[in-house]
Order: C-alpha cells, then structure tokens, then sequence
C-alpha cells in the first residue's frame, strides 16, 4: 500500500468519526394548526376563515368565485352531477326542486347524494343512498338512474333523485369484473355512444398479467352487455 493510499484512509476515517460524535442539532416539532370544529351546513358560508381551509389563500382569475359546497362528507371521492345540474344541457326526470350532486367514497363504503334545492351552490341536505359496500368509488348518471362501481361489481339505482328519502335495492349491472383490490377501485363515465366505460387497474404496480383484463379501459351497454376492451396497457386509470 502506497503512502498516498494510507493517507487517504486515514482521512476518510477521521471525517467518519468525526460524523459520528457529531452532537445532532435540537428538531424543532412541528407546529400544528389547532383542531378545527367542522361547521354545520348552515355556517358554511364563513367557513373559508377555517384555518384547516383556508379558501382566501387561493388566488383566483377575475370574475371567479370559490366556496364550499358540503362539509362532513367523509371519504368523497368521484362526483356526479345530475343532468339538470349547472354544466348540464339536457333536462332531468327529477320531479322535485334544484339538482343533485353524486358522490362516491373508497374505505368509508358509502355513496351520498347532495342536494341543492334552491340552486345557490350550498348543499341543503345529505343523503347516504348506499352503505356498505366495498369501494364505490365511481359514480355515472344517465336518464335518471345512478351507476356505481365496487371492485368487481356495477350496481344501478333506478329513479333514484325521486327516491333519495327510501333509496331502491340496486339491480346488479355487472358482477363478474375481477375481485383483486389492487388498484381495483375504479372512475366510471358514460360516453357520447351512451356506452358504461370501466376501467381495470392492473393487480399490482411492476407486472404483467396474463389476463387481458388488467391494465385496460372496458366499455359495455348500459345493462352489462357486450363488453369490450377498448384500450389496454394502462396501469390505474384516474
């Protein structure tokens, strides 16, 4: 061994213990914002002065307005407005006042509707019109009836702004999509062509799977029929 190799050594064992004794500086906690009460809906309009949302922060172009909808809707994922909703250009069936906003969760299981009665953009009233079910995640309105998907299941439910009060047992549209959860929760939308588009997640992050199925963007009829693959080597759609 070389004179310059064993000073070398020696350098670089002295610079490792001296990082060892190193006395490591204090950390500082982080602070946390105090513990917000979530308001009711009727003192949603001052919420914005809510330290946990702090909506005036949020800089906005001129002429645009922000505000909170809803508040306590716990896992909302997928939203779905009703056909006469304010980006909507065809009437609903809906026999009662303003529109309604569907929204799906994941863990919590449960689908809500939300009511807007007198169309000034706050809910007036939350509906659970499904429990228990395993990831509804996506949601999809058409003619007056709401698709939702669990992990291996589409579910529908007929007339459903007209039964929010005593919501119908769903009829089954699909149960034989596969049951992995891996990327099994899925968002559902109805295409121009009226045809249900669902997509598969593959069943884990790095493979390849023998079936077809995973990584793809399906798309059937509304009642379950004629499903096709309409693109596949996707990952997890979002």
């Amino acid at each position: 061994m070389t004179t310059t190799q064993k000073t070398l050594i020696l350098i670089v064992f002295l610079l490792f213990l001296s990082a060892c004794s190193a006395t490591p500086e204090a950390v500082q906690p982080t602070p946390k914002d105090p513990p917000a009460t979530p308001p009711t809906y009727e003192e949603s309009e001052v919420t914005y002065q809510n330290p946990s949302l702090p909506l005036h922060t949020i800089k906005l172009p001129e002429g645009f307005h922000i505000s909170l909808f809803a508040t306590n809707i716990k896992g909302a994922r997928s939203l779905e407005l009703t056909e006469n909703g304010p980006a909507s250009r065809t009437p609903s069936k809906n026999k009662g006042e303003g529109w309604t906003l569907f929204v799906g969760s994941r863990a919590e299981g449960k689908v809500y509707a939300l009511k807007d009665r007198d169309g000034d953009f706050k809910a007036d009233q939350v509906f659970t019109i499904a429990s228990g079910l395993e990831s509804p995640n996506g949601v999809a309105f058409k003619d007056g009836n709401l698709y939702v998907t669990e992990i291996s299941r589409i579910l529908r439910f007929d007339d459903i702004e007209n039964r929010l009060e005593n919501p119908p047992a769903p009829v089954v549209v699909s149960d034989d999509f596969p049951t992995e959860t891996h990327h099994g929760w899925k968002f559902i939308g109805i295409g121009p062509d009226d045809r249900l588009y669902v997509p598969v997640g593959a069943p884990c992050n790095i493979c390849l799977s023998e079936d077809s199925l995973f990584a793809s963007i399906t798309s059937m009829e509304l009642d379950g029929s004629d499903r096709r693959i309409v693109a596949s080597g996707i990952r997890n759609t979002v």
